[in-house]
């Protein structure tokens, strides 16, 4: 009796802490932060894990559910190595043409599972790095073979709003 006692005790355990560790996403809208855009971000794609797998289009259709992507631009630094690989692609809400101006949020997604050398990169998107460009149908379409790579300690997400720059057209 105490084996099968002890059993049931060490399977509820085991569940228990199975579900506790999983975190299950779910989708807070715009409307509930009272316009605060960076708090909607901040919850929203907070959740470590959640998004292992998943292509930069899925995150940009969860997103457009209540602010729509306008632009996108990526950056390739160069390593010591010497060659440029994809770092981070930015998704930009507004359609103003230049970068890092005044309340400007740019939302910043990283972590690949795949390397893609900067001249990939041209070639795949038609840009170079660093390029703001509308995020056209055509653009959208291609952001689907970029997949987040599962990776235990990263959330793949940064959010930058610019506030020390002048304002510019």
């Amino acid at each position: 009796m105490k084996k099968i006692l002890l059993s049931v005790i060490v399977f509820f355990v085991a569940i228990t802490t199975t579900e506790a560790q999983e975190q299950t996403y779910r989708y807070h809208p715009l409307d509930k932060f009272q316009g605060d855009t960076l708090a909607y971000l901040d919850t929203n794609f907070s959740y470590p894990n959640c998004f292992d797998g998943q292509s930069i289009l899925d995150i940009i259709n969860i997103l457009e559910q209540d602010l729509p992507v306008k632009q996108i631009s990526y950056l390739c630094p160069v390593p010591p190595e010497g060659t440029p690989i994809l770092q981070t692609f930015e998704l930009i809400f507004d359609d103003r043409k230049q970068t890092k101006t005044f309340n400007q949020l740019h939302f910043w997604i990283s972590e690949f599972d795949q390397e893609f050398t900067s001249q990939e990169m041209e070639t795949i998107l038609g840009m170079g790095a660093e390029q703001m460009i509308p995020l056209t149908p055509e653009i959208r379409q291609k952001l689907s073979q970029f997949i987040l790579k599962e990776h235990p300690l990263s959330s793949h997400f940064a959010v930058v709003k610019f506030t020390n720059w002048p304002i510019s057209d």
